[in-house]
């Protein structure tokens, strides 16, 4: 069980998901993070245990020149607790954050050469998939629809991809 978020548009970002998160977080307890992203960059903030760690780790942050932010509160099913294993999974071009269970990440993990093998988050090696999908196609939806197409188990994500 995790929790999830993502806004846009809201003049402030930071506060607002991390209030979200704040209600959320009886839906996970052992870390939580947010990105805040715009055209051309993506911030993203991690901490381990209760939100007011985030909070605590977010004070001095601005989200001033950001247009959205997606965020997570993590109840550890894979892997452990740890910064990290903490959502939101980042690099320059995407930021993702995942409520449920990847079931077939094993054998994803083991098929790609391009996601690393000790990897013990489902929701990482989803990000790793998805990174080597976006950089394969170009194509932000042609990604996505094969992304979607290839995973299977119970899941919701909220993924910000920046166009190239």
């Amino acid at each position: 069980m995790c929790g999830i978020v993502g806004i846009l548009n809201s003049s402030s970002l930071k506060n607002n998901s991390i209030d979200i998160l704040k209600k959320l977080e009886y839906r996970g307890y052992d870390s939580a993070g947010i990105s805040l992203f715009s055209k051309e960059r993506i911030k993203t903030i991690k901490s381990v245990g209760k939100i007011s760690e985030l909070k605590n780790k977010a004070q001095n942050i601005s989200d001033k020149n950001f247009y959205g932010v997606i965020g997570h509160t993590r109840w550890a099913t894979h892997g452990v607790v740890s910064k990290n294993n903490a959502h939101p999974f980042a690099n320059d071009d995407l930021t993702l954050v995942c409520n449920g269970i990847i079931e077939n990440y094993r054998k994803i993990q083991n098929r790609f050469v391009e996601i690393p093998k000790n990897i013990q988050s489902d929701t990482e090696t989803s990000f790793y998939f998805l990174t080597y999908l976006v950089n394969k196609y170009k194509n932000s939806d042609e990604a996505i629809r094969v992304f979607k197409s290839v995973i299977k188990g119970n899941y919701a994500f909220v993924i910000f991809i920046k166009k190239k």
